[in-house]
């Protein structure tokens, strides 16, 4: 009887044990579940703020990046409007340009006209002049008869010129200060007490660059007008090549 006492009692304390781990486990399930459920209640919170916090970064970033698009299309149309307005202005200078130089084309156009009428006007009147000198120099002379006593045939006026002062000797070697100075032929570049011609500086050096000197034409280009235009003096032979040959037709007529 003790022992079957004894093990009922076990039995007994056994069974009330295993009821309390039960009961025990049985509440650490609950605070687990608690606490799980705590914890989802928590992540979902973190989740929705996070959520709210994401929309309203986008949203933010769609009206900045609308403001900046704004922005952009403002700066694009006003880069557009000063390039339409400098390439008008760039038209409009140009179109002037080609007046202003239209302009001036037909000015010097005119002066150019005016100075070959003002050259063929002086060129025909050389032309006369030459063809009187030529004619005078051609017909004969006849001597002066001197007006002094004595008979000696010579005038006072002739006795008294260089040549016939001091006789064969010279008193300063040939030169008395009353001699008519040289000029030179701007073409043949020979010394002449006269020159009979006049032209351009332009044709002479023309006229060289036929004979192979084209020096004095290269000068005058790198000096402009106003040195090509300037006059040149010629010489009676020199002008033939500046007057078509005038003396060759004035022959067969």
């Amino acid at each position: 009887e003790m022992i079957c006492l004894n093990m009922e009692e076990k039995a007994t304390r056994i069974e009330a044990w295993r009821s309390e781990q039960e009961i025990e486990e049985r509440v650490k399930r609950d605070n687990r579940a608690a606490l799980r459920e705590e914890a989802a209640l928590r992540f979902t919170d973190r989740l929705q703020k996070r959520e709210m916090r994401l929309q309203e970064a986008e949203e933010r970033l769609t009206e900045r990046q609308g403001t900046l698009a704004e922005l952009k299309r403002a700066q694009l149309a006003q880069r557009a409007d000063k390039a339409a307005q400098r390439q008008q202005r760039v038209l409009e200078a140009r179109i002037q340009m080609e007046r202003d130089l239209k302009k001036h084309t037909a000015h010097t156009e005119e002066q150019l006209r005016k100075k070959d009428l003002q050259v063929e006007a002086f060129r025909e009147r050389q032309r006369e002049a030459t063809m009187e000198k030529l004619q005078s120099a051609a017909s004969p002379r006849t001597p002066s008869v001197g007006g002094g006593s004595g008979g000696g045939g010579t005038s006072s006026r002739a006795a008294a010129t260089p040549r016939r002062i001091g006789g064969g000797t010279k008193a300063h070697d040939g030169v008395s200060g009353l001699e008519q100075p040289l000029l030179r032929c701007s073409l043949c570049e020979q010394q002449f007490s006269s020159l009979s011609g006049v032209t351009f500086l332009k044709a002479v050096a023309a006229q060289r660059a036929t004979f192979g000197d084209d020096e004095l034409l290269r000068w005058c280009e790198r000096r402009g007008l106003l040195k090509m235009y300037e006059s040149a003096s010629l010489c009676v032979f020199c002008c033939q090549f500046f007057q078509d040959r005038w003396h060759e037709k004035e022959s067969y007529t």
